[in-house]
């Protein structure tokens, strides 16, 4: 039987070899038959899960697309990608929780700590929402509207962060109180490698002197009083006898100052080295090598907030002012690093977290799929990959 045959110069049997290996890959699945339904498939792949909501790799992408850059964690390994989402699964079921907790009156955000917390993370954009006319910005009404809508969500979205972390705060301080989460010898121990560089003793003073406080109304003048106190300790004065000077009492005729430049309290008190406590960087940029009975000051100690009990029984954040520190060094120690049983009261806050925090994912459905997770390198926002080098 005579059958068709099949002639093939050189041109076609190069186009043939290079055709094959294509077909090879087809067949095995290696090569997309069709490029973007493909890719669009793999955006539909679920990575985790949070109760009865699915999280594809296209929702984790856009939750990290409208990240602060401050906030976009480092994705340069698998491992850094299976932390990240499990940060986000963590984040999403501490939402819910705190939205449990604030249902019952147990915790709360009030407005103005939401606006901070927004704005603070975003010092460049303005505050618009009581603006009335669209034109100092160059935009119409709707642009306008745009803009105060926008940021009226960045304040409910550092809101629900801010609830989160007091879900997290109150969960822990309550496992910690009633002992409802034990903490193993080996936790403990593991723990303390981890973290055994920053686990020290921060360098530290012990001081006794004068504080005055910076006013709206004393500025200025708080700053001449300290001088002046400082003067006269150099001229041979003791702490005791220029405290009971510059504090204000009644009896005037005891203390040649003037009533008005009576701005000293008495201090008596421990300084870290403690880069969390920066309000006292200008004491130890001062102390140089000073000795005990050395005299440190006047230094600026910076603005802080401290947690007070309120009149309903809940921590309030309260503004310490600035203030101008004259003091007198007792004692001095240098850092040292913590033994583990000096580590424990420090290492078991967190250890709690990490436990509080694997009972919510159990409790709300909270797990990573390790196996659908995408490569690191193919998380890019535009232009600007979220891998930081």
């Amino acid at each position: 039987m005579g059958g068709r045959k099949w002639i093939l110069d050189a041109h076609d049997m190069m186009r043939l070899c290079l055709f094959l290996p294509l077909l090879a890959l087809l067949a095995i699945g290696l090569l997309p038959a069709s490029g973007c339904g493909i890719v669009a498939d793999q955006e539909r792949l679920v990575i985790a899960t949070v109760g009865n909501r699915e999280i594809t790799r296209r929702d984790f992408r856009m939750e990290l697309r409208n990240l602060p850059p401050q906030d976009k964690p480092i994705i340069a390994s698998h491992a850094d990608m299976v932390q990240a989402v499990q940060d986000y699964v963590d984040q999403e079921v501490l939402l819910l929780e705190a939205e449990r907790l604030s249902g019952l009156g147990i915790i709360a955000v009030p407005d103005q700590a939401a606006e901070d917390r927004f704005f603070r993370q975003n010092p460049d954009i303005v505050d618009v929402r009581e603006v009335m006319d669209p034109t100092l910005f160059m935009v119409d009404e709707a642009g306008l509207e745009t803009m105060k809508l926008g940021i009226q969500e960045g304040i409910e979205s550092a809101r629900r962060d801010l609830l989160a972390e007091q879900a997290l705060a109150y969960l822990t301080h309550e496992a910690i109180t009633t002992g409802s989460i034990a903490i193993t010898e080996a936790e403990y121990n593991a723990a303390f490698q981890a973290r055994r560089d920053e686990l020290k003793d921060f360098e530290r003073a012990w001081v006794r002197g004068m504080l005055f406080p910076i006013l709206p109304e004393t500025d200025g003048l708080v700053q001449r009083v300290a001088a002046d106190a400082r003067r006269k300790l150099d001229q041979g004065m003791s702490v005791d006898e220029v405290m009971n000077q510059y504090m204000p009492s009644d009896n005037f005729a005891a203390s040649p100052v003037p009533p008005q430049e009576r701005l000293a309290f008495p201090l008596e008190t421990d300084v870290p080295n403690d880069p969390r406590l920066p309000q006292y960087r200008g004491f130890w940029d001062d102390i140089g090598t000073a000795e005990p009975g050395d005299i440190v000051g006047p230094v600026n100690v910076q603005p802080t907030t401290r947690f007070v009990t309120g009149p309903d029984g809940r921590p309030q954040r309260e503004t310490v002012p600035p203030s101008i520190m004259l003091v007198e060094l007792l004692r001095y120690e240098p850092e040292r690093p913590f033994s583990l049983d000096e580590a424990r009261e420090l290492l078991a806050p967190r250890i709690i977290e990490r436990k509080v925090k694997e009972q919510l994912r159990s409790q709300h459905n909270g797990r990573v799929i390790e196996e659908n997770l995408p490569a690191p390198a193919t998380y890019a926002d535009g232009q600007r990959s979220i891998m930081r080098q």
